[in-house]
C-alpha cells in the first residue's frame, strides 16, 4: 500500500505545482497599455556610421534606440514604428542614401511614401578622439528639421588627463556608459518633440457625395474622420446641386475638431411661378399667334368651299328635279333619262361635299381654338433634375 500511496501523493503534488505554475504565469502577464488615438506614427531610418571606427558604436546605439522606440509604442506615445529594415528598401527605391536624405524635402517625400507622420534619422561621425551623434527629426508643421547632438566624452577626458600626473584615464566601459547616457538624453529630447499628438478632424455631411477639400487637397467624401497635424486649414465642401460650403479649421494636438457641413441648394435660374407659367404657356401662345398662320383656319376655309360646292350640286339636282315635276304636270315629259341620272349624281355629290365640308369647318374651328396645345417644357425640371413635359390646352399650332 505504501508505494501506491506514494504515487498518489506524488501525482497530487505535481498537479498542485502545475496549477500554481499556471497561476503564476497568468499573474505575470503584462497588461496592455491604453492606446493613444492621437499618437503619430514614426519611421526610424537608423544611425549611419562614418567609417569603420564608428560602426561598433552605431550598432549598439541602433539596438538601444529601437528598444526605446518599442517601449514608446507600448506606452502609446507612437501608434506604430517602422525600423531600418522597412525604411531602407523604400529609400533605395527613391534612389537616395540615408546620408543624402537629411533635408526636409527628401524626408517629406519619404514620409509620404511610407505613410507615416514622423521621420527620425541619425549619423555617427568622428569628433577628435571620440564620436559625435547627430539626430534629425522630421515633423511636417516645422519649417526646419529638429536637430539634437551628443558627443562622446573622449575629448573631455583627454583634456582632463593631459599634463596631470596621477590621473587615471577612465576605462573603456565607463566611457561607453557615459556616451550611451548622453546619447539616450539626446534621443529622449528628440522623441519628446516628435511624439506631439495629432488632432482629429470629424466631418459631418448629410450629402454622401460631398467632396471635402482641405487647403487645396482632397481628403474625403461625405462624413468621415481623419487625423491631421496641428495647424490652420481652409475647408471646402462641394456637392452637385448645392452652393459651396467654406469653413476655417484649427487643429490642435490631442483634440477633436467637428465640422458640420451645411449645404444650401442652388437657386433656380428662373424662379417658378405657376400662375405666370400658365399664362405664358400654350394659352398665351394661342392668344398671341396671328390668325392667318393657324392651319385650322385654312382647313375651315377648305371646308366652306367644299360645303359651297355641295350646295351648288344640290341646287342643280333640285333644278332638274323641278323641271321633271313641271313637265309631268303639263302632261308633257320634257326630261330625258340622262338628265334624271345626272340629278341623282348631283344629289349624291351634294351630300358628300356638304357633309365633308361641314366636318372640315368644324375640325378647323376646333383646331384653331380648342385643340390640345403644343408640348411645352416643364419648368420644374430644374428642381427635379428629370426630363418631363406638360401638355397645355389651347391652339398653339
Amino acid at each position: 500500500m505504501r508505494p501506491y500511496l506514494f504515487v498518489v501523493c506524488l501525482f497530487g503534488w505535481l498537479s498542485q505545482a502545475q496549477a500554481q505554475g499556471l497561476e503564476l504565469e497568468l499573474d505575470l502577464t503584462e497588461e496592455a497599455s491604453p492606446t493613444n488615438r492621437f499618437a503619430p506614427s514614426l519611421a526610424f531610418v537608423g544611425i549611419q556610421p562614418a567609417g569603420s571606427r564608428q560602426a561598433e558604436r552605431a550598432k549598439r546605439l541602433n539596438a538601444e534606440f529601437q528598444r526605446e522606440l518599442s517601449a514608446a509604442t507600448r506606452e502609446g506615445r507612437f501608434s506604430h514604428i517602422l525600423g531600418p529594415k522597412e525604411v531602407l528598401p523604400v529609400l533605395k527605391t527613391l534612389q537616395k542614401t540615408p546620408a543624402e536624405c537629411r533635408d526636409k524635402a527628401c524626408l517629406e517625400l519619404l514620409a509620404a511614401t511610407l505613410g507615416v507622420d514622423r521621420i527620425l534619422t541619425a549619423s555617427l561621425t568622428p569628433s577628435g578622439p571620440g564620436s559625435l551623434l547627430t539626430l534629425w527629426g522630421y515633423e511636417p508643421t516645422m519649417e526646419q528639421l529638429a536637430i539634437e547632438t551628443a558627443e562622446s566624452p573622449e575629448r573631455e577626458q583627454k583634456q582632463q588627463t593631459s599634463g596631470f600626473t596621477g590621473l587615471v584615464k577612465p576605462s573603456k566601459a565607463k566611457t561607453e556608459a557615459e556616451f550611451l547616457s548622453r546619447a539616450r538624453s539626446a534621443f529622449g529630447r528628440m522623441t519628446a518633440h516628435l511624439e506631439t499628438g495629432l488632432g482629429k478632424l470629424v466631418v459631418d455631411a448629410f450629402e454622401r457625395s460631398t467632396q471635402i477639400t482641405l487647403s487645396g487637397k482632397e481628403i474625403g467624401q461625405g462624413s468621415f474622420e481623419k487625423l491631421l497635424e496641428r495647424g490652420h486649414y481652409s475647408l471646402l465642401a462641394e456637392a452637385e446641386g448645392f452652393l459651396p460650403f467654406n469653413a476655417e479649421v484649427n487643429i490642435q494636438p490631442n483634440q477633436v475638431e467637428l465640422i458640420k457641413v451645411l449645404l444650401i441648394a442652388k437657386p433656380l435660374d428662373k424662379p417658378f411661378d405657376p400662375r405666370a407659367w400658365k399664362e405664358t404657356g400654350a394659352e398665351a401662345q394661342r392668344k398671341n399667334k396671328p390668325l392667318y398662320v393657324r392651319p385650322g383656319l385654312y382647313v375651315a376655309i377648305a371646308g366652306l368651299a367644299a360645303a359651297g360646292t355641295g350646295v351648288y350640286f344640290g341646287l342643280a339636282a333640285k333644278s332638274i328635279e323641278k323641271k321633271g315635276i313641271d313637265s309631268i304636270g303639263n302632261g308633257i315629259i320634257d326630261i330625258t333619262r340622262k338628265e334624271a341620272n345626272r340629278a341623282k349624281l348631283y344629289a349624291l355629290l351634294s351630300n358628300i361635299f356638304v357633309g365633308s365640308g361641314g366636318a372640315m369647318v368644324a375640325g378647323g374651328t376646333l383646331w384653331m381654338f380648342v385643340a390640345p396645345g403644343k408640348i411645352a417644357e416643364n419648368p420644374l425640371d430644374d428642381v427635379t433634375g428629370k426630363v418631363g413635359v406638360v401638355i397645355n390646352i389651347g391652339g398653339t399650332f
